[in-house]
């Protein structure tokens, strides 16, 4: 062989044992790679797996706080439902020809119908331009629409009264004339 030949092979064979030398060295490197990524994954996955334990816990935390608030809820309103009706003027009245005007007259057996029909009790019934039975908080306490008020007064007041039925004509009184909030209760 020639010397120049010789050479070149030489060199072919350096050149071939560094790409080998630095292929291996390459897959090494791909190992560690590989191996760092497992890991990775591996705490990913766990991490994932807590993230999960966490929100089940948080859902079941949820579930169990709006329970208690509805129990609450309940408890603090007697177990009635309520829906604001808004700010309404509450006035009193009571079975006198001064509150009642002509059907003061109409008392049969002393007993005071509501124009339903209904005998009126106090401190439970009371008028407004509602359906007769709808149920009313205000104040906190239940009151119940057996009456109707003139439609003079519902007119004068958009709709918005209630006039509380009372024993005598100075708890009437005492009722006052202000706009508070009305809370239907079902």
């Amino acid at each position: 062989m020639k010397p120049k030949l010789i050479y070149v092979y030489i060199i072919a064979l350096i050149v071939t044992a560094y790409n080998l030398y630095s292929l291996v060295a390459t897959e090494r490197e791909l190992d560690a790679v590989t191996a760092k990524n497992i890991t990775l994954q591996t705490e990913l996955n766990s991490l994932h797996a807590q993230c999960s334990r966490y929100q089940a816990e948080i859902e079941e935390l949820s579930a169990q706080l709006k329970e208690a608030q509805e129990r609450q809820d309940k408890a603090d309103r007697g177990g009635e439902r309520l829906t604001s009706l808004g700010k309404w003027k509450v006035t009193g009245y009571c079975k006198c020809k001064i509150c009642c005007g002509k059907w003061a007259d109409n008392r049969p057996n002393g007993k005071v119908y509501g124009s339903s029909g209904i005998e009126l009790i106090e401190g439970v019934s009371c008028a407004a331009d509602l359906p007769i039975g709808t149920r009313l908080m205000i104040g906190g306490k239940v009151r119940t629409v057996h009456d109707r008020p003139t439609d003079r007064i519902v007119e004068a007041n958009g709709g918005k009264i209630v006039d509380l039925y009372c024993g005598s004509h100075t708890e009437a009184w005492e009722v006052g004339n202000e706009r508070v909030e009305v809370w239907e209760a079902k």
